[in-house]
């Protein structure tokens, strides 16, 4: 068949996306771009938000108004949801909630699957990332938290991790097929436990292991960040990146209990100004949540307070929305969509003057930078080891090579460099 694949959502659902593809052309099927005629169209996608589960549906109907005779097969965590709320909808044929996302090309192909190949299809041992000059690599995936608004439990389970040694051999396949930066990802990665091993030490094996230039995390929860771990990134910036990613959701200390999260504002400044005084270089990212049930303007107050004071440069926004079966679903105090809207925009502004004062502090200094795309008009652009999208006019190809550059100048949130040295 040809068959197109649309992802949405997280790297995690990146990661898998990419596992689907090489089973799907293991199995002698085409992939096509959806705009392609396909035969079947796979929709990978995401629930975690009503926008993001929104988006999907939006892909499908038009999918399905270009190209009527294609089939549409929805899985990963809205397949789950799909399954949950039993709710049949006109335009899909096929659903595979998330946990047998693994199984797919072989049921397409009438095959019954053994549990042992579950096991070993459910980490999607990949030998490429088309597309991509970055890999996504899955360790973990699940989670035992239970945040009173969160639905991934729902959709993803327990929190349980990719065994070492099946990570160490799929970061060896990437190194060897030319990947210079992997990102390690999953749901909770923080909570990565394969026998003896926790992260620190797998990063220590990865480190010990492999010659992979870049090693990135995704996001990681608070708890899953300790002193430990902010050491190791500081004395390996050469090949961990400088560059966390950690939630926050809410400042407030009366909304982070409403919300059933584990520590307290200042639990997350410690930590946070911790790794910022001992690692050179660092961006911080964050989640923030904006509307939870409840929240006032002393709670919202509290938040931007917080990611002020921390100067944290990346923030990822979400306006609250209730998820099927979560606890939040029955909290008081609604928030008035223009109110959650004018909060995200007040933290979208926020963020921007944070992120533009780290660039412009980055100004004459030498950064390594991997290049990934060019434009068309021979500009190349690449990331910086503590993640700011960085351009250069150059007429030779870049693609996939790590350059040493200097900062000349910005725009927007981007930097303009010069290449000293290619390496």
């Amino acid at each position: 068949m040809k068959i197109a694949i649309k992802t949405f959502g997280c790297r995690l659902n990146q990661y898998e996306g990419e596992g689907i593809r090489e089973g799907l052309k293991r199995h002698g099927h085409q992939i096509v771009d959806p705009a392609n005629e396909p035969d079947m169209v796979i929709i990978n996608g995401c629930a975690v938000t009503q926008r993001a589960e929104q988006k999907a549906f939006q892909f499908i109907r038009k999918q399905k108004r270009s190209f009527p005779e294609s089939r549409i097969l929805v899985t990963g965590c809205l397949g789950t949801l799909i399954k949950m709320e039993k709710t049949n909808y006109p335009w899909v044929d096929i659903v595979y909630p998330q946990n047998e996302k693994s199984f797919m090309a072989g049921v397409l192909e009438k095959e019954k699957p053994t549990i042992q190949q579950g096991v070993s299809a459910a980490w999607f041992d990949i030998q490429d990332f088309a597309r991509h000059t970055r890999a996504f690599l899955k360790i973990q995936d699940g989670c035992d938290n239970r945040c009173s608004y969160c639905i991934v439990p729902f959709l993803r389970g327990c929190s349980y991790s990719r065994p070492v040694d099946n990570i160490l051999k799929q970061a060896q396949i990437l190194e060897n097929n030319g990947f210079k930066e992997v990102v390690l990802t999953g749901v909770n990665i923080g909570d990565y436990k394969d026998k003896e091993y926790r992260l620190l030490s797998l990063l220590k094996l990865l480190l010990s292991q492999t010659d992979l230039p870049r090693i990135r995390l995704s996001s990681i929860e608070l708890e899953g960040l300790d002193e430990d771990l902010i050491r190791l990134i500081a004395d390996n910036q050469e090949r961990i990146m400088p560059h966390i990613h950690v939630p926050l959701q809410s400042g407030s200390d009366r909304v982070l209990r409403l919300m059933n999260r584990s520590y307290n504002s200042a639990d997350y400044s410690r930590i946070i100004s911790l790794a910022q005084s001992v690692i050179p270089g660092l961006l911080v990212g964050t989640d923030v949540m904006v509307g939870f049930p409840g929240e006032v303007d002393d709670d919202f107050n509290r938040t931007r307070e917080l990611i002020e004071e921390l100067e944290i440069q990346h923030l990822h926004i979400f306006r609250y929305s209730p998820r099927p079966g979560v606890p939040s679903v029955k909290f008081s105090g609604e928030i008035d969509p223009g109110i959650k809207k004018d909060r995200s925009k007040i933290l979208q502004e926020l963020g921007q003057r944070n992120k533009k004062r780290f660039i412009k502090g980055l100004l004459g200094h030498d950064l390594k930078v991997l290049f990934e795309k060019e434009d068309g008009f021979g500009h190349w652009e690449g990331l910086s080891e503590n993640y700011i999208k960085c351009f250069v006019k150059y007429k030779s190809t870049l693609h996939n090579k790590i350059v040493q550059v200097k900062a000349v100048g910005m725009s927007e949130l981007k930097l303009k460099v010069e290449i000293e040295r290619l390496t």
